[in-house]
């Protein structure tokens, strides 16, 4: 690995895919709960029909400099609990 890659924030973000309920959701701060994990919303990622109770299948990335994990693209199902 080379000198410029270990300094490359990428490099330590760890991928994840999260399919299911939403058990909270606050617009102010762009934060949701799926499945008891935080999730926050990238500016880009809309929230246009999100709601409790709505399945999501979120997607993103593990920052563990921040320890937050940042939603960049979310599907929403239409099915509810």
């Amino acid at each position: 690995m080379t000198a410029s890659a270990k300094s490359d924030p990428d490099v330590f973000r760890q991928p994840f895919t999260l399919a299911g309920p939403i058990s909270h959701w606050n617009l102010t701060t762009r934060e949701l709960t799926v499945l008891g994990r935080d999730l926050t919303l990238v500016p880009h990622v809309s929230t246009v029909g999100l709601d409790t109770g709505r399945q999501v299948i979120a997607a993103g990335y593990h920052d563990p400099g921040t320890g937050r994990t940042i939603v960049t693209r979310l599907q929403l199902d239409e099915r509810r609990i």
